[in-house]
């Protein structure tokens, strides 16, 4: 049967039915079953007919039409089999009946055919037509049997051993039979027409099957069966969810995506590409170049995108687009070629591409995070040693100054965070405003600052920047209404003279400073070999203070305190000591600062205090009377309030009360100490505990501190005892030292008594306790246990 060539104008229709179809009955019918032409052939047959129900019995009225009609157009063909009035009778004919979109009418072709259902199956013509049709067909009588199949329809339901009268009910499964099959073909032995689709199980697997149900009437018009038509559209219904998937993919994809045809014109966009750029679907169909319309983008690198493009029929990269409002956004464009197979040329280019602007605000908040400190908002530690390292690599000279502000930590414990986080902030503006453009300035963390002077400044233009910074880091904060002065250190090291990489100049920097903050006379210092080498003898001494400890090479020592005028023993100092294996005994205060350094003060004094009350408790066991236990406690560790704790828990365990103890304390302390301390000593102090206040005069404690602080026992500074025989002056401060402590109710102890002179003048002066090579030296215990027993038996 030939194709008729689908055509905008009636005549040219016309004219190709009468060309290609004028042996056969030919017909065209309108939406209502209008006759609008037939072929010669036809007008024999059918006369002048004007309507389909004047020569197709079987359509009555014109619902049936219209439900015919619709079935015709959603299949786009059909073939049936009806009876048709031709001049000479009725006759049955097989008609191939095919949709025509332009015009919404049906053209029909149509043949006769034998009218008895065995003289079809006996017709040698039918059979080989039937038997080669690769679709389904089947004659199912009106008992619901198989009398018909042909190998298409076998094959699919596997039915090799084909008997005639076999029920339909079996060849379908029992839910989809009752559910699709039996209403239809109930229907169709009433006359109606019927289509539909279902999904059933085969030899191939689950299949989509579209059936079409045709009543089958002899010349009498009587039904006597239903012809089966079934096509396996599978593959057809597969491709139309995917294309349906593919266009609701396309609308709710997040990318944007837009088509465009080979002259790179626009076809389609998406919702997303209307809502990544502003412009509405109608703004854009038909224009070109708007995707990449943006100045911003390279022309360079657009000219080697469409060449890449051309050659690989894909690229991919980022691009700057440009929204309707004029606004420009970077994006990732992904751009394929797609090819005609047959000629091989671009006839479309299909582009997606996503807004990156927040991926790229992101990744700066995150490369800020990174390389800046989030507090001042200057470069952090891992920045500037990147910077340095490139700068060492490309052979450019350079000075770092390393700066720590030593006194920030009290500042910040004493006012809180949000005054430190302050006063860092202005710190870190103070420096940016002391350096050049392009040097650097960054944060490595608490109070401790790097500079990098790009520039190969002269040591004496170095020192004159050290200075200007000291100066202005000197100056007063103003923080919420506070009045805050810092100390600072500086450490400078020289790229290339001092060191090859940028982590050893650091380092280098670093011991500068620190050796800076020993020194004390110097605010700022120059690294040297010679300071690198003291610095590794600390380090050693360091690492040998704590082989000490570990080893138990440290021990106590043991003064008494006497009375002025009974001679009696008030208490027993207990003094550290450090038997070291090659350089001998080293006493307290030449080590101590090197144990506060190495952060080694808690576990010292911890040590010290656990092994002094445990030899007091062993002293009462004994029964020796030693009045007083006196510790001198270091006051970075009184700052702690967890000692307060330590010190409770080692009186329950050896059953000594507060009453028997002495605690020393120095000025500085005093100077430092918090609300929350004083309140810890006070407690003590009501349970019989005493506080001495260590060498005074040493110092700088002011004479508010003694009224503020809860002190009970005074201890003249040995400098004041030492020439109080010769010097006036010294004699004058110990009679007004001893003169205050007395009118402020406190004990007065002098140490460093060493001769009968000093005692007799003491004693004239009113001094209640003293101390010193006098009376012994500091002893250790089994020396301190010979002594004590002959002074008792004295």
């Amino acid at each position: 049967m030939t194709d008729v060539v689908n055509t905008s104008t009636q005549p040219e229709l016309m004219a190709q039915l009468q060309h290609d179809y004028g042996q056969n009955i030919v017909f065209y019918l309108d939406q209502k079953g209008g006759v609008i032409y037939l072929n010669a052939t036809a007008k024999q047959q059918l006369s002048e007919a004007t309507s389909v129900v004047e020569f197709l019995p079987h359509f009555k009225t014109s619902i049936e039409w219209v439900s015919f009609w619709n079935q015709v157009r959603s299949k786009g063909s059909l073939d049936i089999c009806y009876e048709m009035q031709l001049r000479d009778g009725l006759s049955n004919l097989q008609i191939h009946c095919r949709f025509i979109d332009e015009t919404n009418g049906i053209f029909c072709e149509a043949n006769t055919l034998p009218i008895a259902s065995q003289e079809l199956a006996q017709l040698s013509l039918y059979k080989r037509i039937v038997a080669s049709s690769t679709d389904l067909v089947a004659y199912v009588n009106q008992s619901l049997s198989l009398e018909l199949v042909n190998p298409s329809f076998a094959r699919f339901f596997g039915l090799a051993d084909f008997d005639e009268g076999q029920p339909v009910a079996e060849v379908f499964d029992f839910q989809v039979f009752d559910d699709h099959i039996l209403p239809r073909l109930q229907l169709c032995l009433k006359g109606s027409i019927c289509t539909h689709q279902f999904w059933v199980s085969s030899l191939k697997g689950r299949r989509c099957l579209e059936i079409n149900y045709t009543p089958f009437t002899l010349s009498s018009g009587q039904i006597c069966g239903v012809v089966l038509d079934a096509r396996d559209i599978t593959e057809r219904v597969l491709a139309e969810q995917a294309r349906a998937l593919a266009s609701k993919v396309f609308e709710n994809a997040a990318e944007a995506i837009l088509i465009e045809d080979s002259k790179q014109r626009i076809v389609s966009v998406n919702q997303a590409f209307c809502q990544i750029t502003g412009y509405q679907r109608n703004e854009v169909v038909g224009r070109t170049g708007l995707l990449l319309s943006s100045p911003k983008n390279d022309p360079v690198v657009l000219r080697k995108m469409w060449r890449e493009l051309n050659r690989d029929g894909v690229w991919r990269g980022e691009i700057w687009g440009q929204r309707k409002d004029g606004s420009e956004f970077p994006g990732w464009l992904s751009i394929a070629a797609i090819r005609d197979g047959d000629r091989d040329r671009v006839t479309k280019y299909v582009s997606l591409f996503s807004d990156l602007t927040h991926k790229k605000r992101s990744e700066e908040r995150i490369w800020r995070q990174a390389n800046f400190d989030s507090l001042t908002g200057i470069a952090n530690r891992q920045r500037f040693e990147v910077s340095l390292e490139k700068a060492m690599s490309s052979q450019q000279a350079g000075v770092l100054l390393f700066l720590e502000f030593d006194t920030f930590k009290a500042t910040n414990d004493r006012y809180g965070h949000s005054v430190g986080d302050q006063l860092l902030q202005d710190i870190a503006l103070r420096l940016l405003a002391c350096v050049q453009p392009n040097d650097m300035c960054a944060r490595f963390g608490g109070a401790e600052f790097a500079i990098l002077l790009s520039e190969p400044e002269s040591i004496s233009q170095q020192t004159k920047i050290c200075i200007e910074l000291l100066e202005r880091l000197s100056e007063e904060f103003v923080v919420d209404n506070k009045n805050l002065f810092l100390s600072c250190h500086i450490g400078i090291a020289q790229a290339y003279s001092d060191a090859l990489t940028a982590s050893e100049l650091i380092d280098k920097a670093y011991m500068a400073m620190n050796q800076a903050k020993v020194q004390k006379h110097s605010r700022f210092l120059r690294y040297s070999a010679e300071l690198e080498c003291n610095s590794q003898l600390k380090l050693s001494f360091e690492n040998e203070l704590r082989r000490g400890l570990k080893q138990q090479e440290f021990e106590l020592a043991f003064q008494p305190i006497l009375s002025m005028q009974s001679q009696h023993i008030i208490a027993t100092e207990v003094l550290m000591r450090w038997r070291h294996p090659e350089k001998g005994i080293i006493n307290a205060n030449d080590f101590l600062a090197a144990v506060e350094d190495a952060d080694m003060l808690n576990p010292l004094n911890e040590w010290m205090c656990q092994q002094a009350i445990a030899q007091y408790h062993q002293w009462q066991l004994e029964g020796r009377q030693l009045g007083r236990l006196a510790l001198n406690i270091a006051h970075l560790q009184l700052q702690d309030l967890g000692f307060f704790h330590f010190l409770r828990s080692l009186m329950v365990e050896y059953q000594i009360a507060p009453e028997q103890l002495i605690l020393e304390v120095t000025e500085q302390f005093i100077v430092n100490s918090s609300h929350e301390v004083i309140a810890q000593f006070k407690r003590l102090q009501e349970q019989g505990l005493l506080l001495a206040l260590d060498d005074f005069g040493r110092g700088y404690a002011s004479l508010h501190y003694l009224k503020q602080f809860p002190l009970n026992i005074l201890k003249l500074e040995r400098v004041f005892i030492k020439d109080i025989e010769t010097s006036e002056v010294d004699l004058l401060l110990a009679e007004s030292s001893i003169q205050l402590a007395s009118k402020l109710g406190l004990t007065v102890v002098a140490e460093g008594v060493e001769t009968q002179s000093h005692y007799d003048l003491l004693t004239k002066l009113g001094c209640d306790w003293m101390q010193g090579y006098f009376i012994s030296p500091p002893l250790p215990l089994t020396e301190f246990n010979s002594w004590h027993t002959g002074y008792v038996d004295d």
